[in-house]
């Protein structure tokens, strides 16, 4: 994963809850420290409210993540909740927060 994180893309990690908590300070020791690389939980619920602001900062982390080479862990429930929540938005008529949020 290190070597993928050159800042040509995002690179995100997805691993089971149970490995999530008990890997995170191991993989952090190995790609932060080793590696001179940040990895960046992403954790999202469909109950949150994400509106613009939002979405906007979110894009600005992800490409701000993507240029300096560092990338993001998640678990499945997470990404899939991040995912919904873009065909959500798109399905209520917002668009460009769904670009935002899919990006």
């Amino acid at each position: 994963a290190g070597a993928l994180a050159d800042g040509s893309a995002l690179v995100r990690a997805t691993v089971l809850a149970s490995m999530c908590r008990t890997n995170a300070a191991d993989w952090q020791w190995k790609l932060g420290g080793l590696l001179g690389r940040r990895v960046f939980p992403m954790i999202c619920r469909r109950d949150l409210p994400l509106g613009m602001d939002e979405a906007t900062r979110l894009l600005f982390l992800c490409k701000r993540i993507t240029k300096e080479g560092h990338m993001i862990v998640t678990v499945p429930e997470h990404r899939l909740s991040m995912e919904n929540k873009a065909l959500e938005l798109a399905w209520k008529g917002e668009q460009t927060h769904s670009r935002a949020v899919h990006e």
